[in-house]
């Protein structure tokens, strides 16, 4: 049930910063969890648009 959760909540919003490390939202456990246990290298953050963040201009 966490799983499908997580696909209407974000589970899938998961950005690869380079091989095997990936950037992904904290709350989403399950995806996190079998992300590591493939061996990727989970950056959890907090927050709800990390694309946004990510390519907001520098003020």
């Amino acid at each position: 049930m966490t799983a499908e959760r997580e696909q209407w909540d974000d589970g899938n919003n998961t950005l690869a910063l380079a091989p095997r490390v990936a950037v992904a939202y904290e709350r989403n456990t399950e995806t996190n969890e079998r992300l590591e246990a493939a061996g990727i290298e989970v950056v959890a953050i907090a927050g709800s648009e990390p694309a946004a963040v990510a390519a907001a201009p520098a003020a």
